[in-house]
């Protein structure tokens, strides 16, 4: 993030020289911080140790900071605790047995959604011809595709285009090329022959992949093209030593019918200033609870006026 964008910090907490904690945020104007990538900070979170104790206001004391806005933090920063406005759960997938225990597992829970999947790879295969999948590619004219069918996805939905900010574009295309010991970045192809059926654009550390950005093609819709995207990236989960993948937040149906469990994240706001402090957690708060309602859309269309009239009265939507 740090290459393509300004204003990306890290807090360092240490007691005695010891570092206790690492809290990277970008600042923004007022001194306000907040998740370095926006929108794209699906996990927003602390690098601690899990003994460690302290003040979370104090550390913005210090970074000169008047505000510390935090999305989908994992719950075991207890720094953050009394700060939190929000939960939602974040479903994911355990492949650590491998894929066929987990299709197994999935199937006795009375989920069909693999099955589904499966059946639909043989369909495929049948009506047009064999499927081909690469875990792995770096194709730049996939990454174009990619980018292309996801735009004209959000302009379908008359959403806001997530790509139009000039920092995007080189932070996907950066990790896409990406591959360390650590951590690599894993833009995978799904192929019916040699027509592109779906891209997936994620990342891989230690064993767990998350899904980032995804598209398909729509003139494979009836096929369930995400599904099977999924689907073989759990087939081919161990070979490409995935244990763990990573759905984000949100409760579809088809990620609750996939996922082997849940893990609960926080939201909310640090706010040193008193009026403002009432103002953003009733805000967040009345997001959270119109979230994923008819009202959501509404709420989106009024706020994009207010910035457009540069009328700023509450933190942007997707902050939070």
């Amino acid at each position: 993030m740090a290459q393509v964008r300004e204003n990306i910090e890290v807090a360092v907490v240490s007691e005695n020289g010891e570092p206790l904690a690492f809290i990277p945020f970008r600042r923004t104007r007022g001194d306000v911080a907040r998740p370095i990538a926006d929108n794209f900070s699906d996990f927003h979170g602390c690098v601690i140790s899990p003994e460690s104790s302290w003040a979370a206001d104090e550390m913005l004391r210090q970074c000169c900071l008047k505000a510390f806005y935090f999305s989908n933090v994992p719950e075991n920063c207890l720094a953050l605790e009394r700060f939190v406005c929000t939960r939602r759960e974040a479903p994911y997938i355990d492949l650590s047995q491998g894929f066929e225990e987990y299709r197994v597992s999935r199937r006795a829970a009375g989920s069909d959604e693999i099955q589904e999947a499966l059946r639909k790879t043989r369909k495929i295969q049948r009506d047009i011809g064999p499927l081909h999948f690469e875990p792995r590619s770096t194709d730049p004219a996939v990454f174009r595709t990619l980018i292309r069918w996801k735009r004209e996805q959000l302009q379908s939905r008359k959403l806001d285009d997530s790509f139009a900010a000039d920092w995007v574009l080189p932070l996907l295309e950066g990790i896409a090329n990406t591959s360390t010991d650590t951590f690599t970045g894993m833009m995978s192809v799904l192929r019916v022959g040699h027509e592109i059926v779906a891209i997936n654009l994620g990342m891989k550390s230690r064993g767990v992949f998350h899904g980032w950005v995804t598209s398909y093609n729509r003139g494979f819709a009836k096929y369930s093209p995400g599904l099977m995207m999924i689907t073989q990236l759990a087939q081919s989960a161990e070979e490409n030593q995935i244990r763990r993948i990573e759905m984000g937040c949100g409760g579809e149906a088809f990620k609750k019918s996939l996922a082997s469990g849940t893990q609960t994240f926080s939201s909310g706001t640090i706010d040193l200033r008193p009026v403002t402090r009432i103002a953003t957690r009733g805000w967040m708060m009345t997001k959270e609870l119109i979230r994923d309602t008819p009202l959501e859309t509404a709420a989106r269309s009024v706020f994009r006026q207010l910035q457009q009239a540069k009328h700023s009265v509450a933190p942007a939507f997707r902050d939070a």
